[in-house]
């Protein structure tokens, strides 16, 4: 269920004129922010930085490479179920995740022992292998590595901000489909009072207060918004509910939001998704009122989905789609026979500090 209002929420007056803005982030744009680490001037590196440069990117490298983790368990899995072909064995994972994530119903309903008996015939190296991968994230957000992100783009925010201004963008909306919260931290303003500069609908929940509740009027009602089509590490499903931990909420995701599985399958398995498929709708209201679509670091070989809303939404003559990539081309290839109308394409290929990766903002926001 999908709250309407958030107690601690202002509303955020919108203007009636000015240009209206979506992206699709991937993981390229993980690889744009560490390859720029890398170059980052040794000479010039903020004093306060805890770890290396080389470290830094690392581990930018190692948090934007393990959504490999789940595809190896999916075809791990695979191989272990010959007989179920990829939309039963989808089902089974995400009737075991159902069952852990509603356990806690399911022992106040019913005796100790018919519990145990039903764990017994499920997989718990599923459960298990899903919430270590979600930890590893954790782990990374609270490792000095999000820290020193922050430490060499301190004003990357405020700076992304003074562009959006400066052009007359009235609405931004960030649609990545990445776990991690790269993108998230590089979105926060350099005076630490004010936080971040999207909003991704989140808000307090007094039913649990540790977790945050998705309120549709904060995402209605803001003007950038960062919002996770395929989970979070964060997200984490209670009784049936999708809620998001809080920051200072140090404990293991026990059940975690996250689509992993095949691509044919993604759109279907958004759909089950309270949350997910409240973000999915609101994608597809995005597209239709934006005039432009730009995409950054994502090939979009695995998101059938995606194309076809874009192909569905994304089809005014008004509207231009932009892609950003080290190989363009080979991104608009996936738009044969889907966008019938000239694309915008950039290479990422010369982008090695923070200025020329603010310049590509410029330049499209321009453009």
């Amino acid at each position: 269920m999908i709250s309407t209002r958030d107690d601690n929420f202002l509303p955020v007056s919108k203007e009636a004129d000015g240009q209206k803005i979506a992206f699709i982030i991937g993981n390229g744009f993980n690889f744009l922010v560490r390859d720029i680490v890398l170059a980052f001037p040794t000479n010039l590196l903020p004093t306060n930085l805890k770890t290396s440069k080389d470290d830094l990117a690392n581990a930018i490298s190692a948090i934007t490479s393990l959504w490999r983790r789940f595809e190896e368990l999916f075809y791990e899995l695979k191989d272990k179920n010959p007989r179920l072909n990829d939309e039963e064995l989808i089902r089974m994972i995400y009737s075991v995740i159902d069952f852990f994530s509603s356990i806690e119903a399911f022992q106040k309903a019913l005796p100790h022992e018919t519990i145990e008996s039903i764990k017994e015939v499920f997989d718990f190296l599923l459960i298990d292998r899903i919430r270590d991968i979600a930890e590893e994230f954790r782990q990374h957000e609270n490792s000095e590595g999000y820290k020193d992100l922050k430490r060499l783009f301190p004003f990357f925010g405020d700076h992304f901000k003074s562009i959006l201004e400066r052009n007359n963008i009235k609405d931004c909306d960030f649609f990545t489909t990445n776990y991690d919260g790269i993108l998230d931290t590089l979105l926060t303003r350099s005076t630490r009072d004010l936080g971040y500069l999207t909003v991704d609908g989140f808000g307090n929940n007094k039913d649990y207060p540790l977790y945050l509740r998705l309120y549709d009027d904060t995402l209605q009602n803001n003007h950038i918004r960062c919002i996770h089509l395929h989970g979070s590490y964060r997200f984490e499903k209670k009784n049936g509910e999708t809620l998001k931990t809080r920051n200072d909420n140090n404990k293991a995701n026990s059940d975690p939001v996250i689509i992993f599985n095949n691509p044919l399958f993604k759109e279907q398995l958004i759909r089950r998704d309270p949350v997910l498929n409240h973000y999915y709708n609101f994608m597809s209201s995005s597209l239709e009122e934006a005039d432009k679509l730009i995409i950054i670091g994502n090939s979009m070989q695995n998101e059938p989905h995606l194309k076809s809303l874009i192909q569905r939404k994304f089809k005014d003559p008004s509207q231009r789609l932009y892609i950003c990539s080290r190989n363009p081309d080979q991104v608009a290839d996936q738009f044969k026979g889907v966008y019938f109308k000239n694309i915008v394409k950039r290479s990422t290929a010369s982008i090695t500090t923070i200025e020329d990766f603010l310049s590509l903002f410029n330049s499209l926001m321009n453009d």
